[in-house]
């Protein structure tokens, strides 16, 4: 049977009974004197994540990374901005949220250059009834964030 991991990490199995379906998702990953920008979200206020989602029908990853980043941070993106890297995952992730099994494919778009303009101290308010703050990279382990983006910034930020 497929395992898959919730926001936190656990193991869920789905039933016959459970909602399957398959998803999109675009993330971005911004990098800024070694500070990532993270989210955190009504539905999981204790969870920090990317900021990202499911992409819509007519948009292409990029399109719909940048247009997730504006929802859940409130930051209009720069137009100027490109992306060092991006790179696909696949997970499978219970969203405990909507009780639903996600058999998820993503991308995520890293950016370290040209960020200062979007950079901020501290917590700061965010559109979705939550807020947004850069932490450090070194706090990274400590956070109880997403457990998929977590495993991803470890890949992706040298140690």
């Amino acid at each position: 049977m497929i395992q898959f991991k919730d926001r936190r990490g656990h193991e869920f199995t789905p039933t016959a009974q459970s909602i399957v379906k398959k998803r999109e998702g675009a993330f971005v990953i911004a990098l800024h004197n070694n500070k990532v920008l993270l989210t955190y979200q009504k539905h999981a206020i204790d969870v920090p994540e990317l900021p990202g989602g499911g992409i819509d029908e007519g948009e292409n990853a990029l399109e719909a990374a940048q247009r997730e980043f504006e929802e859940e941070t409130g930051i209009a993106f720069p137009s100027d901005l490109t992306a060092d890297t991006d790179f696909d995952i696949h997970a499978n992730f219970y969203a405990d949220d909507v009780k639903e099994f996600w058999i998820y494919d993503q991308t995520y778009f890293l950016y370290t250059k040209g960020l200062a303009p979007l950079y901020f101290d501290g917590r700061k308010p965010a559109p979705e009834q939550g807020f947004k703050e850069w932490i450090s990279i070194d706090k990274i382990d400590a956070l109880g964030m997403h457990a998929i983006h977590k495993d991803i910034l470890k890949k992706v930020i040298p140690s």
